[in-house]
Formats: C-alpha cells, structure tokens, sequence
C-alpha cells in the first residue's frame, strides 16, 4: 500500500508547487494538449507501473490464463470473433507468440491508457491536480485492472478530444478502435450526440446510424447474454458500485449548476455537462434496477468528469495565490482519503496488494 501513496505523493507535489494555466480573463480559453519532455517522463512513468506490475489486479489470473491459451493457438482465424474484442484477441495473440506473455498485452494497454489520460491532462488547467484526482481509482483500479476497459477508455478521451474540434470521422474511428479492445466503448457515442452544438439534427441522425448498426455488431449478444442473464436474473452486484457513482454526483452537480464558472471552450463544457447528466442519471438508475455492474462498467467511462471539474474548482473563487492553494490541498486530501478507504475497505483491494513489478524481480 506504501507504494501507492508514494506514487500519489508525487504527482500531489506537482499538483501543489503548480500554477494555474488559465488567466483571469472573463473569455473561454483552450488550452495547448502538446505534451513536453516532462510529460513524456510521466507517460513512460505511468506505462511501466501498469505494464510491468507483477499479478496485480482482481482479473489478473484471468488475463495470463487467457495470454497463454493464445499463445497455444495455430490458427488465430479460428479464435478471431468479431463480436469478442478482436483487437485484444490480436494482441494477446502476438505478445505471446513474440515471448511477452501478458507484459506485452498490459504494456500495450498501459500506453494507450496512458496517452489518452494525458492528453486529458494538457488540455486542462492543472494537469497535475487532474493526474493526482485520476490516480486513486482510474489509475489504480481501471488501468491495472481492467486491462481492456483500459485501452479502451484511453482511445475513448483522444475521441472526445477530436468531438470538441468537430473532427468527427477521428471521433468515429477511435471510438471504434476502442470498441474492438472492449465493446462498451460504444455508449460513448450517446454522450457525444448529446454533446454536440452544431447540425444537431444530422449529426443525430448520422450517430443513430452508426449506433444501430455497432449494436448489432458488436453488443447484441453480449447485452443478451450480460444483462439478462448474469446482471438480472442472477442480481450480481458489482462491489462497490454504489461508492463509485457516488463519487460522480459532486462534480456532476458543480459543473451543472455553475457552468459560467468554467473557462473552457463551449463545445468542451458542452460535451463535460453531458458527461454530468449521464452521471446523474446512472446513480438513480442504481436505485432502481438491479444491474448495478452492468451500470458501474458503463460508468468507468464518466470517471474522467473529476478529473475535469477538479481542475477547474481552484479558481471558482477568484485568482488569490493562497486560498487557490488551499483548495488544491483539499482536493488533494480528499482522494487521499479516497484512494486510503479503497485500499483497506473494499472488498477486493486485496488483489491490488502489495504492488509488485517485473523490473524489482531480479
């Protein structure tokens, strides 16, 4: 567990010696997402955590079973299904006929997951308060454990990237890339829809195209086979759901209820207030239907609403150094305590701990 706090400790200081990118003018600013010599440390930095991290995670077992089986495989034609992940089926296919067994799968993973996380980082106002907000759960639980949900949520924030800059083919083609490592990528495409601001009605009209046609493609038997039988008729219930959705509600309400206080781009607050929404909405769904896992699956794609909204909360209050300073800290202890109730409350942090690598091994 120490080692955690070590990580987190770092990216803190970072987040507490920072300054805020934005000025304060009234105007929206968009902020420069290029990432520098420093940034590229941290990404090096975030990939070998997560890609060398040594039977950590609760699927760990799961996921070397299923590198190994592939590397047993002579005719990947045969174990290629279209409607089964197939990029991550490629993947373990060749990382363990290369030797790599699963380091090359969650190296992979870790990349992609992490160039996604910090795109989202540079184009906000404190990249490092952002970074220590995403390090309790999204880091820890999402990118070394849910290798596939992973890769896919980092190709799903460059999508929403290009969404805010109306690229929408680069949109549709990442969001497509990331259903192929895992298929729930694809409710993103109903956030975007609400997102949008301009050819509402074609726009609309295109997404419910695509939307229909993926759901055939990709998700009809898995929601069959899912939902109904493992989430409704057995009422398997995801641990820890409920703490995870209530972790949305607070920023959700900041951004929907003062929207005049972000200054970001209208497309970007438009796109994040529908982020909100769509938070909203999943914690009352909890309450009503029993699929709490199916719904916290599709929820580790909001996550990423924290991060935003957090980053912008220091300067609410005007642009004084000291009480900017003080929030930061706030922040800071409250995913302390966080990422601390996690490690030694919930039920399957065990399978987090200790955190061992492959680089300390030798």
């Amino acid at each position: 567990m120490s080692l955690y706090f070590v990580f987190f400790s770092f990216f803190s200081f970072f987040a507490i010696i920072g300054s805020s990118r934005i000025n304060s003018g009234n105007h929206y600013q968009r902020l420069d997402t290029s990432i520098d010599f420093a940034w590229y440390l941290v990404l090096i930095f975030l990939t070998m955590i997560i890609g060398f991290r040594l039977e950590v995670g609760g699927d760990w077992g799961s996921y070397l079973n299923y590198v190994e089986f592939m590397g047993t495989v002579t005719s990947l034609s045969d174990h290629f299904v279209i409607t089964q992940d197939p990029a991550y089926t490629l993947l373990n296919w060749a990382s363990a006929k290369a030797g790599f067994s699963i380091f090359g799968v969650n190296l992979v993973c870790g990349l992609i997951f992490s160039y996604g996380l910090i795109k989202l980082c540079r184009s906000l106002p404190r990249p490092f308060l952002a970074l220590a907000v995403a390090f309790p759960y999204l880091i820890i639980v999402v990118g070394m454990g849910y290798s596939r949900q992973g890769a896919a949520l980092g190709l799903s924030l460059l999508a929403l990237r290009a969404l805010t800059r109306d690229r929408f083919m680069y949109f549709t083609i990442m969001i497509l890339v990331a259903a192929l490592f895992h298929k729930t990528a694809i409710v993103l495409l109903g956030a975007a829809v609400l997102a949008v601001t301009n050819n509402r009605k074609r726009i609309i009209f295109l997404f419910s195209i695509l939307g229909i046609v993926l759901y055939f493609l990709f998700l009809k038997d898995a929601i069959e086979r899912l939902f109904l039988y493992y989430y409704f008729e057995n009422q398997y219930e995801s641990s820890g759901a409920l703490i995870r959705l209530s972790m949305l509600v607070l920023p959700s309400l900041i951004i929907l209820l003062f929207p005049g206080r972000f200054k970001m781009h209208p497309k970007e607050l438009s796109l994040w207030k529908s982020f909100a929404f769509v938070s909203l909405f999943s914690f009352t769904v909890f309450f009503l239907v029993d699929a709490s896992t199916a719904i916290d699956r599709m929820a580790l794609y909001l996550l990423p609403i924290q991060m935003v909204v957090f980053s912008y909360l220091p300067e609410f209050f005007g642009y004084k150094s000291e009480s900017r300073q003080w929030i930061v800290l706030l922040i800071i202890l409250l995913y302390a305590l966080i990422m601390y109730v996690w490690l030694v409350f919930a039920n399957y942090s065990i399978y987090w701990q200790p955190y061992r690598s492959f680089l300390f091994e030798f």
